[in-house]
Parts: C-alpha cells; sequence; structure tokens
C-alpha cells in the first residue's frame, strides 16, 4: 500500500512540474513582440543619434547616414524649423529631406543646435500573420537654428516615428529575429512646454500680485480689471480695517498655450478675509466680546488673465463671490462673571431707588450711607435762573436733605470703558421740597473685590438737565 502511494504522489508531482514549467515559459507572441521592441529601439536611437552627430556638427556633411525615404515629405521639417524656409533657406517647396540637408550643408553660416528625449515605444507592435509588424515610437525633439549667430528659430515638438518591418523564428533556436525596419512616417505634435511655463509664471505673479495689492489696500491696482460687481464691492473693500488671505497656497491648472485666456477655477487660489469694524455687530453690550473681537467677510475670488502673441499675460477680469460672513462673538466667560456681578449692581441700584423714594423717613438714610463707598460724593443741582451745580459728600448730602418726596425713574444702564466693575444707571429724578425739580442724573457704582459687591461711588447731574417740574 506505500508503495502505491508513493508511486501516485511521484506521478502526481512529475504532472504539476510540467504544468509549472509550461505557466511559466514566455508565449511565442511575447517573445516575437519583445524582439521587435528591442529591434525598433536601437533603430529609433540610431536614427536620433546619426541627427544629433550631424545636425550639431560645426563642419559640413557631405553624406548623411540618416536616411528618411517617404517620411520626410510635406511638412514634417517643422521639428527642425519654423519660420520661412523660403526667405531663410531659398527653399520653395520644402519637406524634411531638403530642409535637413540645408542644415547639413550650410554649416558654418547656419549652425543648429539639436536634442532629444526618447520616450521609447509609443505604440506596441501590431503583427499582421505573425510576419509583418508596425510600430511607433516618441521623442521630445528641441531645436535652435542660428544663421550668422542670430537666432532664427527655436523649436520644441512631440515627436512620433513610425516603423514597418517583417520578423522570422529561428528553427533551431526558436528565437525571433527581425529581418528588416524602415522608416514610414514623422509626424509632430508642437511641444509648447515653454509657452506654458511662461504662462503659469506669468499667472502666479499677476495673482500674487492682486492679493498683495489688496492686503496692502493699494486701489487703484485693485480695482485697474473688470470687477462685475464693482458697486457692492468697492464699498466693502475701501471701509475694511484689513484684507488677508486665508492661505497662501496656489494651484493652478495647466494652462493651454493655443488659448487666449486663461481662468482660475474654484479652489485654485486661496480665499480673502475682509475685516471690519465689529462695533457695529455688536448685539449685546460690547463688553461681552473680546478685546480682538473680529467681524470680516469670506469672498471667494476667480481671475481671468489674456495672453498676447508673445504669451504675455495681463489679468482683465476679477469676480468677487461673497462666502459668508462671521459676526463678531461673545466671550462666554465674561458672560457668566457679568451675570453675577450685574445681579449685585440691579441689587444695589433698586435698593437705592427704594431708600430714596422714602428720603422724608431720616431713618432710612443711615441704610442709604452704608451703599455708598467712603469717599463718596453726590452732586445736586438747582435752577435760579440758570442752573447751578454744586458737589457735596455724602454724609453732608444726606444730612442736608430736606423732602418730601422723590421718585427715580431708571433708563439705561452700561458698563463703563468695557470694565464690569464699573457700572453706570442714568436716571430721572423727581425732587419735591421747597420746590420741584426735575434732573437727569447717573449712579456710579463701583466693584469693590475684597468685599465682594458693588458700592456707590457717585451721583452725578448731567449737565443743563434740570428744569422746574410739576408737583
Amino acid at each position: 500500500m506505500y508503495k502505491k502511494n508513493l508511486f501516485i504522489a511521484i506521478i502526481f508531482g512529475i504532472v504539476i512540474n510540467g504544468f509549472a514549467q509550461e505557466q511559466a515559459k514566455p508565449k511565442s507572441s511575447e517573445l516575437r513582440k519583445a524582439a521587435i521592441e528591442q529591434a525598433v529601439s536601437q533603430k529609433h536611437d540610431e536614427l536620433m543619434g546619426n541627427m544629433k552627430k550631424e545636425l550639431n556638427s560645426t563642419e559640413k556633411i557631405k553624406k548623411s547616414t540618416v536616411k528618411f525615404r517617404k517620411a520626410g515629405r510635406g511638412e514634417k521639417y517643422k521639428f527642425l524649423f519654423v519660420g520661412d524656409v523660403q526667405d531663410e533657406f531659398g527653399i520653395k517647396k520644402p519637406n524634411l529631406k531638403k530642409v535637413y540637408k540645408y542644415l547639413l550643408k550650410s554649416k558654418p553660416q547656419v549652425t543648429t543646435e539639436f536634442s532629444f528625449d526618447s520616450i521609447g515605444i509609443s505604440k506596441h507592435p501590431s503583427v499582421k500573420k505573425g510576419k509583418s509588424f508596425t510600430v511607433k515610437t516618441k521623442s521630445d525633439v528641441k531645436t535652435v537654428v542660428k544663421k550668422d549667430g542670430i537666432v532664427i528659430g527655436e523649436t520644441s515638438y512631440d515627436v512620433t516615428f513610425a516603423w514597418k518591418g517583417r520578423v522570422a523564428k529561428n528553427k533551431k533556436t526558436g528565437n525571433y529575429n527581425v529581418k528588416c525596419i524602415k522608416l514610414t512616417s514623422v509626424n509632430q505634435e508642437r511641444n509648447f512646454d515653454k509657452e506654458m511655463m511662461k504662462m503659469k509664471k506669468s499667472i502666479e505673479e499677476l495673482i500674487k500680485g492682486y492679493y498683495n495689492d489688496l492686503e496692502a489696500r493699494n486701489w487703484n491696482a485693485v480695482f485697474a480689471p473688470e470687477i462685475p460687481d464693482i458697486e457692492v464691492v468697492k464699498p466693502l473693500l475701501q471701509k475694511s480695517i484689513e484684507i488677508k488671505r486665508e492661505t497662501n497656497d496656489f494651484k493652478f491648472a495647466a494652462p493651454d498655450p493655443q488659448s487666449e485666456t486663461f481662468t482660475t477655477s474654484e479652489k485654485e487660489v486661496p480665499v480673502i478675509e475682509i475685516y471690519l469694524d465689529p462695533t457695529p455687530y455688536f448685539k449685546d453690550e460690547s463688553y461681552f466680546y473680546p478685546e480682538n473681537a473680529k467681524a470680516y467677510h469670506l469672498l471667494d475670488l476667480t481671475f481671468t488673465i489674456d495672453f498676447d502673441k508673445d504669451y504675455n499675460g495681463k489679468l482683465t477680469k476679477v469676480e468677487y463671490k461673497h462666502l459668508g460672513f462671521n459676526p463678531p462673538k461673545i466671550d462666554e466667560g465674561r458672560r457668566t462673571a457679568w451675570r453675577d456681578k450685574n445681579n449685585n449692581a440691579q441689587e444695589v441700584a433698586n435698593n437705592f431707588k427704594n431708600k430714596m423714594e422714602i428720603c422724608d423717613n431720616p431713618k432710612v438714610r443711615e441704610d442709604v450711607l452704608k451703599m455708598f463707598a467712603k469717599d463718596g460724593v453726590v452732586e445736586v443741582s438747582f435752577v435760579n435762573g440758570e442752573e447751578k451745580i454744586k458737589t457735596r459728600n455724602v454724609r453732608e448730602y444726606l444730612s442736608n436733605l430736606r423732602c418730601k418726596k422723590m421718585t427715580i425713574t431708571f433708563e439705561k444702564k452700561e458698563i463703563l470703558n468695557n470694565d464690569i466693575n464699573n457700572i453706570v444707571y442714568t436716571f430721572l429724578q423727581k425732587y419735591t421740597g421747597k420746590f420741584t425739580d426735575c434732573t437727569n442724573k447717573k449712579l456710579y457704582l463701583k466693584y469693590d473685590e475684597k468685599v465682594g459687591k458693588y458700592f456707590i461711588e457717585k451721583v452725578e447731574v448731567v449737565k443743563g438737565s434740570t428744569v422746574k417740574c410739576e408737583e
């Protein structure tokens, strides 16, 4: 039984191993294409190398090794020279062969600087009936032509070369050999890398310059381009206290050198923040807002740049899109602190009102005295032809107070100089004694940190407010 199992295992292993080797063995079509690509790549490099050697030579080339054959017909020469061939070279019906031949034989009066970067196989072999094939290769080509030392032509092209050939299999080795290869066509596409880089640099400089002018408030430059929404944008920018960009990131798409206009798209340029005086946007006491409270609009910009035939850019249009407004934010810590102190201040103010309105009772005056700070003062006024105001310390004021009736009506409350420890209540006082007068006054409260409560610091007459009023 053991021998039988061993025999089966060996046979199974041989089958698996043979299958693996068969799977690892390259297909004949892959071998054929690899041979074609290798042979064509060598032919391509040979062609380009010979062109570079001959064109860049400082001596005349009597007999060229480069064979364009039918591939040199038409305007294929433009990757060597773009310009008036008849005026510069005297060639009436130009083609690649004629222009190439002229460049070789006109040295040293005419010199050429030729360079290339081979991309290699750009289209893999297409094999018909296992024998004939077509394949394409590609190079980035740059050419500078000078006449008497002056540049008369500078070109940059992506050049595609098409090749045809035949392939055969060696019966002994099983390898494929390429029997012949010939160049069948040359096609070039204008390479605008240099122009595109010039455009991109111009775009970046113009747009960054515009942001710099915005931040520097250089209005002449800011409003020079067309701004469709100018009537809205101009006042907003001019009344701003600061303008700045959110980031310094610029990520432009590649411009099209064959287009005369470039327009930025969304998120290619930074959003701007237009800061305004936050005070008009306070919805509560200014104390509740931090000292560095900010109010600002967010706007997205879109730029349009026009280019002339030499790829020089000009900023012609700027569009502003409003994204939103950020109002000043309240400091919640200050709000909490105010809530506690406000209750204390209100209690003092209400006690002052209640006690003073029963001023005909001398017993309550001692309670009023306790509400004042040690150096508290009270201004009194009367009308005798004109308003007269005198200042008394609080004890003197209360001692001399002779009133039948007093009415206090609070009108508003404010935090003085944005300091929560100093509260001012404005009130109207109607006093009845020997005479009756009505006066606008202010009750100043100051917070004592040691005691933890507000005391009256001063009662002030609003100048020019004292009038005689009906009893």
